[in-house]
Parts: C-alpha cells; structure tokens; sequence
C-alpha cells in the first residue's frame, strides 16, 4: 500500500486491493482510525467509505471469513449453515424421510454431535419430525432396527470445524 495515499482513498478503494494478510487489514484499521481521530469530516469519510466497501462486497467480507464446508457446500458461518437446516427441515413433514443429498450433509453434520458414535450407531436414514417432550421440530436418525432418535443440529453445528479464507 502507498503510504502517500490519503486513508479515505485507500478506503474507498479496499475491495481492489488483495489483502493477503490480517496483518494488512490491521494496519488500514489503525490508519483509519488515526485519520479519522483528526476531525469530524475525516470521520465522515472514513464511515462512508467503509460503509461503500461493505455495500460492495469489499474485503470485510472476504478476509478471514471462518467458513464451513459440508457435503460440499460451503457456509459463510455457523448463522449461514443455522439457516439451511432450519430451512431443510421446514421442507419436510412430520415423519418424512429426508432426500438422498439432504440425508447426507444432515449426516455429515452429526458426524460432529458431542455423541456422534451412539446417535448415528446402525443409522440408515435420518427423517424430520416433532420432538417427543418439546414443542418443536428436530432431525431423528432412524436405524436398521427400527429405532429412532432425536438430535440437536445446534449441538453438532458448535462442534462442526470451520476453515479461514484469506484474501
């Protein structure tokens, strides 16, 4: 970055730069913030700025984003993957056997349930249904013997591993 550049520029123009490092965008935030300390109208540009670059998809957005990946789709973060089951399940009736493609990333969710091995023991479908003491909807593994059981996708979703995207 050209330190000759006014900060509000150098704003103004973040989604075109590759910031490779957090380092980097560390740096453009402390110099923001000094420029911006000087006076009001400084602080006024700084805002607008940030607030274009955010419009613009800058590189807020894309610098170390924690994504997660599942079934090979790819979550902006754990709200993003919230979302989509809630969503998947609300596409189901009660009873309802999930679709092949939903079963498997439902599945691969579990895989990250505090007790994966006994919840997905013999599992051969998952369906969606109303939980048996509580007045809502939850996923339920259905085995090869019959049996079923409830799960929490909250509770595999805050151990799912997630990755960081830079740049």
């Amino acid at each position: 970055l050209r330190k000759d550049l006014p900060v509000f520029e150098v704003l103004n123009r973040w989604g075109d730069f590759p910031l490779q490092t957090p380092e980097v965008a560390d740096e453009l935030v402390t110099r923001a913030i000094h420029y911006s300390c000087q006076s009001q109208t400084n602080m006024h540009q700084i805002v607008e700025a940030l607030v274009k670059a955010l419009a613009d998809g800058g590189v807020w957005q894309e610098i170390n984003c924690e994504q997660i990946s599942l079934g090979g789709m790819k979550f902006l973060d754990r709200r993003e993957l919230k979302a989509w089951c809630q969503s998947t399940l609300k596409s189901y009736q009660n009873g309802e056997l999930l679709k092949e493609e939903d079963s498997k990333k439902i599945k691969e969710l579990l895989s990250h349930h505090p007790r994966s091995d006994k919840k997905a023991e013999g599992c051969v479908a998952i369906r969606a249904g109303q939980h048996p003491t509580f007045a809502l909807r939850c996923f339920f593994v259905v085995r090869g013997d019959g049996s079923e059981e409830d799960f929490s996708y909250i509770r595999c979703m805050d151990n799912t591993p997630s990755f960081t995207v830079t740049g």
